[in-house]
Parts: structure tokens; C-alpha cells; sequence
């Protein structure tokens, strides 16, 4: 699964229809990704996003097929599976680290607040590690 959210993240980037926005995006990018990691600006919007904001952003695109249950454990497993960059920013990783708290505490479905919960650890770890 890697960094992937969604089956259709690599759909989005490839597709024809997709070219000039990804080329742009591409373009803009002060420091360049792997193929489907998100940027810092992306996992914070992600985290922050709600189940009616996720159903709006997602309602007339491929996306919607995702429940939002499911979406959320995918960023969870994601975000966990993120770059080491993301990891090693000490200010991301926290500011990353309180929204992931807050995103556990709001998430209801038990198979998914577990998926949470172990990324929290694995970010307390991390921080630890990098800390001693």
C-alpha cells in the first residue's frame, strides 16, 4: 500500500484527462515526490478533512466508491507508510502528531480508530528514536 490512500490515487495521476493539472502541480513543486506520496500541505488537509467534506470533495469522482470509514483507515495506514521526510521534519511531525490525535479521538469505527492508534505509536516511536 505504501504511501497510496486509494486504488485511485495512481488513476488520478495517470489519466489522460489528468495531464495538464498533474503536469502543473508537477511543475509547481519546490522539491520533488515519489510517484502517490503527498505532500506535507496534503496529509494536513487530509487529516483535517471531515466525513461530509470528504463526501463533498469526493462526489463526482471515482472517489465517492471509497466510504469514508474506509478512506480514513487508508490514510491512517498511509500516513504511517509515509516518507521518511515527513518523519524527519521535527515541526511537521508534530503539528502531523496532534491532528492525528484528533483524528482518533473523532473516529467512531473501532477497526479503523485501531489503524489510528497505531499510527500514533508509530509517530510517538519515531519521535522517540529521533530524541533519545
Amino acid at each position: 500500500m505504501g504511501s497510496w490512500v486509494a486504488g485511485c490515487d495512481i488513476c488520478q495521476e495517470v489519466c489522460p484527462f489528468n495531464i495538464k493539472p498533474v503536469k502543473q502541480a508537477l511543475a509547481e513543486a519546490s522539491t520533488p515526490k515519489e510517484l502517490g506520496a503527498l505532500q506535507a500541505a496534503e496529509w494536513i488537509s487530509l487529516l483535517n478533512e471531515t466525513e461530509s467534506e470528504y463526501k463533498a470533495r469526493t462526489k463526482m469522482s471515482s472517489l465517492s466508491r471509497v466510504k469514508p470509514r474506509d478512506f480514513s483507515r487508508n490514510l491512517a495506514i498511509a500516513l504511517r507508510n509515509a516518507s521518511v521526510e515527513v518523519r524527519n521534519d521535527t515541526t511537521l511531525r508534530d503539528e502531523i502528531k496532534v491532528l492525528v490525535k484528533e483524528r482518533l479521538e473523532r473516529e467512531t469505527d473501532l477497526d479503523t480508530r485501531e489503524e489510528w492508534n497505531k499510527t500514533l505509536e508509530s509517530f510517538q516511536t519515531d519521535a522517540s528514536a529521533l530524541n533519545p
